[in-house]
């Protein structure tokens, strides 16, 4: 999930920087929600503080795929040890450092799942789909 309003060439850069991770975007979905969706989104991402950012604007959802996927994007935001995998320049690290503090990711592969089933499956009631993309 990236929450910064992006501008539409930003979106084309995102992607570019996910695919030069071997990361394959699955769904993609930008939206505005309402109180009640950031709420329940924030707790199934564990972070509360994520509501206002949620509310702020069109969010950007994306469920991406790849081996490792939720260790690379949790190293890349610094809540792991990076090994030789670091933050870096371009790919995921090039995104962390340029939307700090914008890009929120689930913990764990179960809560991955939880919040795809959420924002691509059960997310309709009073949203606002401005764009969406699947497979």
């Amino acid at each position: 999930v990236c929450c910064k309003v992006l501008e539409e060439e930003e979106h084309v850069g995102v992607l570019e920087d996910l695919a030069s991770e071997d990361f394959r975007v699955c769904n993609l979905r930008l939206v505005r929600m309402n109180l009640k969706q950031a709420s329940e989104l924030s707790g199934i991402l564990q972070s509360r503080a994520a509501e206002a950012e949620l509310m702020a604007g069109p969010v950007l959802l994306i469920a991406m795929e790849r081996d490792n996927g939720c260790a690379r994007l949790q190293m890349a935001l610094g809540r792991r040890a990076s090994g030789a995998m670091g933050g870096g320049r371009g790919g995921i690290g090039g995104l962390v450092a340029k939307f700090k503090g914008q890009i929120l990711c689930t913990e764990s592969v179960a809560k991955s799942s939880a919040a795809i089933a959420y924002c691509f499956d059960a997310f309709h009631d009073g949203s606002f789909v401005v764009n969406e993309v699947s497979k």
